[in-house]
């Protein structure tokens, strides 16, 4: 089902119906956040074998087990650090230009915006 635009953030009880007049007697608790926009991030750049530990700034980040960071489409757990800030750590990804996202609710909805993060090979040692 999809929420009223104008419901704004906090805790609301929701129930359910089938014919818009009876309703169940159970209700559960549904809490609505602002969205996540990102800001920066930093560094903007990582190894295709993952690790690098990426610091992202932004508004609408929720302290929660569920605060995920996506990386060209993989997602990894994501720490808060603030309401303006979370650190991630990325996965292995292929090389290239990927975009960054943020999810508060475990990858169900993403921030409405991306940032941009390079992926690269590592440098090889060639022998002489």
């Amino acid at each position: 089902c999809a929420l009223p635009a104008a419901l704004g953030e906090g805790t609301v009880t929701v129930s359910a119906t089938v014919n818009g007049a009876d309703y169940a007697d159970s209700q559960a608790a549904f809490t609505v956040h602002s969205p996540v926009f990102l800001d920066s991030a930093s560094p903007t750049e990582g190894s295709e074998l993952g690790g690098t530990t990426v610091v992202v700034k932004g508004r609408g980040f929720v302290r929660s087990p569920s605060l995920v960071c996506r990386v060209g489409g993989r997602t990894v757990g994501a720490t808060w650090l603030s309401g303006g800030a979370l650190q991630c750590t990325t996965p292995p990804s292929p090389p290239g230009a990927a975009s960054l996202q943020v999810s508060n609710n475990a990858g169900i909805q993403f921030s409405s915006n991306h940032l941009p993060f390079s992926v690269y090979a590592p440098p090889s040692v060639l022998s002489a």
